[in-house]
C-alpha cells in the first residue's frame, strides 16, 4: 500500500529562502513526535558569542520552530548577518522521530558574504558542534 507524504513548504524555506551558508544536522530519536516536539518548542538554541540572542519567528505546532538572531562583524565596516535556525520533527517509523536542526545565514549583500566567508570557515565546525549538542540534549530529555 502506497501512502502519499504530505509535502508542506518548510517555515525555514519561507522565512530564510536564499542562503549562501547552510548547516544541517539530523538525529533519529527513540521517541514519538509529540514529546520530541514539546522539547523542541520549550528549548532555545544556544546563542554563540556573536549573536544578540534568539527570537522565535514562527511555529508550526507539532512540526517546526524557527528562531532568528542577528550577528555583526567588522571587515572593515560593520556588516550584519541574520542567523535563522529551524528545528523540525518528522515521524520516523512508528515510534521514532527524525529531529532536524538547520541553520541558514543571510547577508545584507554579496560583498558582506564574501567578507564573512573566512569567518564562516572558522566558525562552521563550532556551529556544527553546537547544533549536534542541542540535538543530543533534546534527545536525552525525551529518551
Amino acid at each position: 500500500m502506497h501512502t502519499a507524504l504530505r509535502r508542506d513548504v518548510l517555515l525555514l524555506d519561507r522565512l530564510a529562502p536564499d542562503s549562501p551558508a547552510v548547516l544541517r544536522e539530523h538525529r533519529v530519536v527513540d521517541a514519538p513526535v509529540e514529546p520530541v516536539f514539546a522539547r523542541v518548542r520549550d528549548h532555545e538554541p544556544p546563542a554563540p558569542l556573536l549573536l544578540d540572542g534568539w527570537q522565535v519567528l514562527d511555529v508550526r505546532p507539532g512540526r517546526e520552530v524557527v528562531y532568528r538572531g542577528v550577528a555583526g562583524f567588522r571587515s572593515p565596516r560593520r556588516h550584519l548577518c541574520r542567523v535563522t535556525t529551524g528545528f523540525s520533527v518528522t515521524p520516523y517509523g512508528t515510534t521514532r522521530t527524525l529531529l532536524t536542526c538547520e541553520t541558514r545565514l543571510q547577508f545584507e549583500d554579496e560583498d558582506a558574504f564574501r567578507r564573512f566567508r573566512p569567518y564562516w570557515r572558522l566558525l562552521r565546525p563550532a556551529v556544527r558542534e553546537l547544533s549536534r549538542g542541542t540535538l543530543r540534549r533534546i534527545e536525552h530529555t525525551v529518551s
